[in-house]
């Protein structure tokens, strides 16, 4: 077979005949490079050659990695294949009008230029005409960094995407993270993405991100730096969240995640002292000093080293002090004289260091909430009828402290004819000569203490007040109004004052024991029509009974030699136990009761010039019937009178009647009456004072007086139609014993 190839303008054909014949040479078209010639051939159409138009890229650098290549034209075939410099590349077909070479990396080792074809398969075998590639020498850049995606993580962070920007990168570009190279994506010659894995995020502090290109010149880039960050504390919650500007110091709570041990709460720029701390919770303390500015201060969580990290702050707000607002008191009102209260003010915007005013008046205060406040009252400021203005001052800023609303407080007045008189008394006597009441004033009292104090029961005021001795007591008082005796238990005395003056008169001694200690008079009565006689039942509070020395008659300072119920030996149950005693109708004879033991005898007593003697005593045993209290007689009705109710006949003993009541009592049978008074407590204390018919023992009327507390002491009758008595709480506080109380005064119809 001979073969022979025919070259035209590019084209190689092959012709493999033994008879054929070339008719003419002219039938076979050359016309550079199309593929619209045609050659006949035993009739056959021909073949039409490959045309390249372009190539996806037509130079690299020497040392260049292999790459693919995209051969654009037309005339393609699927066995076309794409040759460099004659030799054929791995060849993917695309389609008639594309080709992708493989273009290997030796051929890009050296510089130098390179024809690109393309050659159809047989059966004719067609070549292309060819463009140019360019291998220039390598003159590979450094890669530059201009940023990242992200220059953080906090340390335990999951595998990212790093996208890092700048020039000069190319596919064999590999980002590298402190040195360790990262996978790595060239999505172009100015952006890679790289996977930074978590195992790079375990480690807190500062990191180097850096492009190496490692072929063919292994070029690096400029660093960028990258910071991986502890875990910072989160706060969730802070309470309270708020303050009133000058407050006290406030205690607040800090709720949220990843306190450390040894983490710091900081207000401002100030750090608190913490009280308490956990994972999760930290409490401290905001001082006075911070709080002494409105505005809003962020509280923060930092974390100590190595991990340290400060929380996003939290505002904390303080407020201006705002006006107080009254709404209601309670009580709103007291009956003139009452004794201390406590008065509650309801409200709004009530803070602490907030004080109760009264006409002005600072009381101490109690701070309950932003809408409750509550203080004491003293006695003395309700002491009259009035309207008093209530107020509530709170501290303020810069201008001052801040004034509420002002909202009234009544001070009822008590009915016509009743005063209660702001003085705690032991006993009370009223002088029908001078028209006065002379009360008796413990040491421990507010005021006229160890005093003998002189009232005027028309306006319920003090006329004078006299030095007594130590701790005045029980009262009598000579019916011509000429003598008071008073018993001065803390000296075991009783002093004779001349009235009206209140001058010191004689003092008589009771005496006392060593191992008990002093005596003190537990009855006192002047004789009836003799007001130089009198006489005194002396006990021993430091002994049970307490009636041990029995009754003692004295003529002005002289004792009469014969004393009745006087113990021989001490402490025996004697045969008379002289708790209370009185004078009977004339100087003749004195009425004694047993007030200490169930024996509840009833004494007579005759007395002479010697005194009692015991021989002619006569007891009525069972017939006073009450512990404590006193007995009382009525020169009217003759009867005697005790506390607890019973009425006894002296002549016989035996009782007449009983008053279905007890309490403090006074009988006065010129007008029929007998009056009794007892007590309700309660939030509102009151005294009950009742009437009865003297001699049939029913009742008549009753009377409500206000503000009574404390025991009840002496009930006594003054005037024609007057009423007063005394009563007193006794407070022990340690080995202080303090006494505090009033005295009651009133008058009118239902007296007479």
């Amino acid at each position: 077979m001979d073969c022979r190839k025919l070259f035209c303008a590019g084209f190689r054909v092959y012709v493999t005949t033994v008879t054929f014949v070339i008719l003419s040479l002219g039938t076979i078209g050359c016309s550079s490079g199309t593929s619209s010639n045609t050659a006949t051939a035993n009739g056959t159409s021909a073949q039409a050659a490959p045309v390249l138009t372009s190539l996806s890229q037509s130079s690299t650098i020497s040392g260049a990695a292999a790459f693919s290549l995209t051969v654009t034209g037309q005339n393609f075939l699927s066995g076309s294949v794409v040759e460099w410099n004659g030799a054929p590349l791995s060849t993917t077909f695309t389609s008639g009008t594309q080709l992708v070479a493989s273009v290997p990396a030796a051929n890009l080792a050296t510089a130098g230029t390179a024809q690109v074809a393309v050659e159809d398969p047989s059966p004719q075998s067609l070549i292309s005409n060819t463009l140019t590639f360019s291998v220039t020498p390598a003159v590979q850049l450094a890669p530059v960094l201009t940023s990242l995606s992200s220059t953080s993580a906090t340390l335990g962070s999951p595998s990212f995407a790093l996208t890092v920007t700048g020039q000069n990168f190319l596919s064999s570009s590999v980002v590298q993270f402190n040195g360790v190279s990262l996978t790595t994506v060239l999505n172009s010659a100015t952006q890679l993405v790289a996977t930074v894995p978590a195992a790079s995020l375990t480690i807190t502090g500062a990191a180097s991100v850096t492009v190496v290109d490692p072929s063919p010149l292994s070029l690096s880039s400029n660093p960028l730096p990258f910071t991986v960050n502890p875990i910072p504390p989160t706060i969730t919650l802070i309470n309270p969240t708020s303050a009133i500007v000058n407050t006290s110091p406030i205690a607040i709570t800090v709720a949220g995640q990843n306190f450390a041990t040894g983490a710091a709460i900081t207000f401002g720029s100030t750090k608190l002292t913490i009280t308490s701390q956990s994972p999760t919770q930290i409490q401290a303390t905001i001082p006075a000093a911070l709080l002494t500015a409105t505005g809003t201060f962020p509280i923060t969580v930092s974390n100590p080293s190595p991990n340290a990290a400060t929380s996003i702050p939290i505002m904390f707000t303080v407020n201006p002090v705002p006006v107080a607002t009254i709404t209601s008191l309670s009580p709103n009102s007291v009956t003139a004289g009452a004794t201390a209260f406590t008065l509650q003010v309801s409200g709004q915007a009530f803070v602490s260091g907030s004080t109760i005013q009264l006409n002005g008046t600072a009381l101490t205060t109690n701070f309950l909430s932003s809408t409750t406040l509550s203080a004491t009252v003293p006695d003395a400021s309700v002491a009259t009828a009035g309207t008093l203005a209530v107020t509530v001052l709170s501290p303020g800023t810069g201008s001052g402290p801040v004034t509420s609303n002002s909202v009234n407080f009544t001070v009822n007045p008590l009915p016509a004819g009743e005063f209660i008189v702001n003085q705690v008394a032991n006993d009370v006597v009223w002088d029908p000569q001078h028209k006065l009441i002379y009360a008796s004033v413990p040491g421990s009292a507010a005021k006229n203490a160890n005093s003998v104090v002189a009232i005027d029961p028309t306006t319920g005021l003090i006329t004078n007040s006299v030095f007594a001795g130590s701790e005045p007591d029980l009262m009598a008082i000579s019916d011509d109004g000429q003598f008071l005796y008073v018993a001065l238990d803390g000296s075991s005395n009783v002093q004779r004052f001349t009235l009206p003056a209140m001058t010191p008169d004689i003092l008589v001694s009771l005496g006392g024991s060593n191992f008990y200690g002093l005596n003190t008079a537990i009855a006192l009565d002047v004789a009836p029509g003799t007001p130089h006689t009198w006489m005194v039942s002396i006990g021993n509070p430091g002994t049970s009974p307490e009636a041990i020395e029995g009754i003692t008659v004295f003529d002005d300072a002289v004792a009469r030699p014969t004393s009745a119920g006087r113990y021989t030996s001490h402490p025996n149950v004697g045969d008379l136990l002289l708790g209370t005693a009185v004078w009977g109708k004339d100087t003749t004879v004195i009425y004694g009761a047993n007030n200490e033991s169930t024996g509840f005898d009833f004494y007579v007593l005759p007395v002479t010039s010697a005194g009692i003697p015991g021989a002619t005593i006569q007891d009525y045993a069972g017939a006073a019937a009450g512990f404590g209290g006193r007995i009382h007689f009525d020169k009217t009705t003759g009867y005697v009178y005790a506390d607890n109710g019973p009425v006894l006949d002296p002549s016989t003993g035996k009782a007449v009647g009983t008053f279905s009541t007890s309490g403090i009592m006074i009988p006065d049978g010129s007008i029929g009456k007998a009056f009794f008074a007892s007590q309700l407590y309660g939030s509102n204390p009151i005294g009950t004072i009742t009437s009865y018919d003297v001699n049939h023992f029913t009742p008549i009327d009753s009377l409500v007086f206000p503000n009574v507390t404390g025991s009840t002491g002496r009930l006594i009758r003054w005037g024609t139609n007057g009423l007063a008595f005394n009563a007193y709480t006794t407070n022990y506080t340690g080995s202080t014993t303090t006494k505090t109380g009033k005295v009651y005064i009133l008058s009118g119809s239902f007296v007479q």
